[in-house]
Parts: C-alpha cells; structure tokens; sequence
C-alpha cells in the first residue's frame, strides 16, 4: 500500500565529496554507484546556494561570489552609462 508513496530522485542530480584533513591517508578518488551509475568525486559542489570544496577552505564560495559581483556590476555600468 505504501509503494506508491515512495520519493524519488534524479540520479543525474547526486554529487560526490570526499572531506578530509589528510588526503595521501584516503583514497580520494573512490566512486559511488548509484542505480546503476557511477558518480564520481568533485572538486566542488554547490549545496543550497553555497559552495563547499573538499577542503573546506572556501575558495569556490569566494571565486562564485566575485564572479557574480562582476557580472553584477557590469550590469549596472551599462544601466548608468557614461555621465
């Protein structure tokens, strides 16, 4: 009776990360699979709007948000114009 109210999910949406202090200790290239498929690691991924890379330093975060401030200023200097 409940097996038609099972969720389910885009296989082409799962990410991999592997976090770790000490990468040489850990086999940081290690697959999962998945209905099938096999998802790889990334370097990065977005959760909920934030960028998370696998050493948890924040360096794709900052380069999507000074990528986003360019595009936005841009904007703004062809809204504006030359005075």
């Amino acid at each position: 009776m409940l097996a038609h109210n099972r969720s389910q999910f885009c296989s082409d949406k799962y990410e991999l990360i592997h976090f770790c202090c000490i990468k040489k200790k850990f086999n940081m290239s290690a697959e999962v699979r998945l209905k099938g498929q096999s998802v790889g690691p990334k370097t990065d991924i977005r959760i909920l709007s934030v960028r998370l890379d696998s050493a948890l330093r924040w360096q794709a975060y900052i380069h999507a948000v000074e990528a986003k401030a360019v595009y936005i200023v841009n904007a703004l200097y062809m809204i504006t114009g030359s005075t």
